[in-house]
């Protein structure tokens, strides 16, 4: 599950995780970074789980100037074997608890690998349509629609009372 309301506030959590299913490459690849766009300026509180599945969670965090991008870099690289090599290490849960109310489907999370051994090459994989916090629709009061429907209603009246002479 991404995202979730909590349980002591109306703040949404998001709880991403870097999963490779596979490496289909010669050699292994290493996650140095992870970037998650679409934030804009809801407030975070950022750390990652240990008590749950995973192998790392990342070293170092940060947000860019505009608030749009979150930035986890691993300081120990995760390790995704190739097909044959060995297993694949998995990112802890990133929990990204937010000061919103609601959520879109319109962020982009881009994951960026090398090849071990390759220093100046780097892979970047990007997954979009994640969600990410987004303002809640404005509900109309209710007394306000049942003043407006009364007034309607009176004046509906109003309109076909037929008039004695």
């Amino acid at each position: 599950r991404q995202t979730r309301r909590g349980s002591v506030d109306a703040t949404m959590v998001f709880a991403p995780r870097i999963l490779f299913g596979a490496n289909v490459t010669a050699g292994n690849l290493l996650v140095d970074r992870v970037e998650m766009t679409g934030w804009g300026s809801f407030g975070i509180d950022a750390f990652y789980r240990t008590d749950g599945l995973g192998d790392r969670g990342p070293t170092f965090g940060s947000r860019s100037a505009d608030g749009d991008r979150l930035t986890f870099d691993f300081g120990f690289p995760l390790v995704i074997s190739n097909l044959f090599a060995g297993p694949h290490e998995e990112s802890h849960f990133f929990v990204l608890k937010t000061d919103a109310t609601a959520y879109e489907n319109r962020g982009r999370v881009s994951i960026f690998a090398r090849a071990a051994g390759d220093n100046f090459n780097t892979y970047r994989f990007d997954v979009g349509d994640i969600a990410v916090p987004a303002l809640a629709p404005v509900p109309l009061p209710a007394p306000l629609l049942f003043l407006i429907s009364g007034v309607a209603a009176l004046a509906g009246l109003r309109r076909h009372r037929p008039h004695s002479a």
